[in-house]
């Protein structure tokens, strides 16, 4: 949750045509050309999704591969460099994204970055595949948002797309750098006020964290933080969203191969029966996106 994004969430949903569909904001730091470059060629995209072949210009036929499965998608429009438009005509597993629509819309946001207006028309929380989906999105965003800015390539792995589904608000990303160093900047105030929010208090075990949204504080207790293993943060008082109220925030971290650090994400008790959820959820895929472009670029 960051505090624009709950400040500015009818941004974020549109109320005339909002009908469920999986949606998010993120922003990379990066000129919409850059990020359009990484969405319409077969290169791009198996940079940060899955193998990719065929072809990702408008009214072009694009077969994205993940282990023996594959995604058969439609490009009805690629107008560079504002709007990417795909229709999955078939797609192993989840057969229910048969028919649904992924839209990107990229819009300029400040000196070398872009706003990513992300929807996948169709997926909707009444499908089996929703738990699935809508957690393993927000991996593959973050993926997208490292891809662009570092050119690192790091597809959506099958051990990830394995992963079983849970109710929690839960993401993976994987980071340039060191476990040590990851850990760092979730134990340090000044770390989490350069990629999250203004912090103050204490990052280590048994300290309070306090977390500045604009005018109101979310109060965490550090329940552990075991270097360059786990930080878990439990919420005591979130005044701008009381139903964090009790819930815990974990980052598992865990050496990557060729990689750095993988770090599981989970935010236990943030789950979609919560009216406040796809903000919350939307905050956290650019807070985490803000941790990885601070580890590795240092801001």
């Amino acid at each position: 949750m960051t505090d624009s994004s709950m400040s500015s969430s009818a941004s974020v949903v549109d109320p005339a045509t909002h009908q469920g569909d999986y949606q998010t904001i993120v922003t990379i730091n990066a000129a919409p050309e850059a990020v359009f470059d990484a969405l319409t060629t077969t290169k791009g995209v198996s940079g940060w999704w899955g193998e990719a072949k065929g072809d990702a210009t408008t009214g072009g036929e694009l077969v994205v591969r993940f282990g023996e499965r594959r995604k058969f998608i439609h490009v009805d429009e690629a107008a560079r460099p504002s709007t990417v438009r795909w229709t999955v005509r078939k797609s192993e597993p989840s057969p229910e994204w048969k028919g649904t629509t992924i839209t990107f819309e990229l819009t300029p946001e400040g000196d070398d970055q872009t706003q990513l207006r992300f929807r996948h028309h169709g997926l909707t929380p009444d499908l089996d595949c929703y738990g699935d989906c809508s957690a393993a999105w927000p991996m593959v965003l973050g993926n997208l948002v490292n891809y662009v800015e570092t050119g690192t390539e790091n597809p959506y792995t099958t051990d990830a797309a394995a992963t079983p589904p849970v109710a929690d608000y839960h993401a993976t990303i994987n980071v340039a750098a060191a476990p040590d160093c990851v850990f760092d900047a979730l134990t340090s105030p000044a770390a989490i006020s350069n990629w999250w929010v203004t912090a103050s208090g204490g990052g280590a075990t048994g300290d309070d964290l306090v977390i500045h949204f604009g005018d109101t504080r979310a109060i965490f207790h550090v329940d552990e933080a075991e270097r360059a293993s786990r930080v878990r943060w439990a919420v005591l008082n979130c005044e701008i969203e009381h139903d964090w109220d009790g819930t815990e925030i974990i980052f598992d971290l865990s050496p990557a191969p060729d990689v750095g650090t993988r770090v599981d994400f989970r935010h236990h008790g943030l789950t979609p029966q919560l009216e406040c959820f796809e903000d919350c959820r939307s905050g956290w895929t650019q807070a985490l996106g803000g941790l990885l472009n601070y580890v590795e670029n240092g801001h």
